[in-house]
């Protein structure tokens, strides 16, 4: 009866831990794999590369739809993104139509400068609205 539980205790602790005990049962020497010839190595290597290739090319399609997309919520968007180092980064964000140039170095976030949202698209139309805010003030 002992050999029996001895046994099956046996047999539950190889089936959890997923190898047979060698002192339960004696088990047949595997035989050695023959030396990789150059097929099977040509055969690794590529599908290393394949493997190294899927990856960055998921890492750049991730990084590049986050970065069209944007960030939005109900009042707040971020229009572009700009990393200056490691750990230093300039943002436009979009507040309730008024755009803000944002700081952001570690651990530390600053307001650079404030815009509404429909600035002059070129320096010609700068000059023209310039020009007229000067007329209305004469």
């Amino acid at each position: 009866m002992n050999t029996v539980a001895a046994r099956l205790v046996v047999a539950i602790l190889s089936s959890v831990i997923g190898t047979s005990l060698a002192w339960a049962e004696p088990t047949l020497p595997t035989p050695a794999a023959g030396p990789v010839g150059a097929r099977q190595l040509v055969q690794i290597v590529l599908a290393l590369a394949l493997v190294l290739a899927l990856v960055v090319a998921l890492g750049w399609g991730a990084q590049r739809l986050r970065l069209t997309k944007g960030t939005t919520g109900r009042h707040i968007k971020i229009i572009d993104s700009l990393a200056l180092g490691a750990r230093e980064r300039l943002m436009l964000v979009d507040v309730d139509g008024e755009r803000v140039l944002i700081g952001i170095a570690s651990g530390r976030l600053e307001r650079l400068h404030a815009m509404s949202a429909r600035e002059p698209a070129g320096f010609a139309e700068a000059l023209r609205v310039a020009d007229a805010a000067q007329e209305q003030a004469q």
